[in-house]
């Protein structure tokens, strides 16, 4: 039972880092594009934006946070 938590834990460490590796083409269309011309002021951001896309985005940000707590969550449940 230890051995199957753990591995549940690892992988979903795993998928929520890859997440946040890759998530940004998924989560921020244009993100690169963004940064390569340096114009990400408050003029090009739109007034109204649904509830939706901020968890999105709050769950993107956390992503790298949550994916190497499960990865060491994971590790500890294997150690004695």
């Amino acid at each position: 039972m230890k051995k199957k938590r753990s591995v549940i834990f690892t992988g979903l460490g795993i998928a929520f880092v890859l997440y946040a590796i890759f998530g940004r083409y998924l989560v921020l269309p244009g993100y690169l594009e963004t940064l390569e011309s340096g114009s990400a002021g408050a003029t090009t951001m739109p007034s109204n934006v649904e509830g939706w896309k901020i968890a999105r985005y709050l769950l993107w940000a956390y992503a790298y946070k949550f994916g190497i707590y499960f990865v060491v969550l994971g590790a500890l449940i294997r150690t004695k």
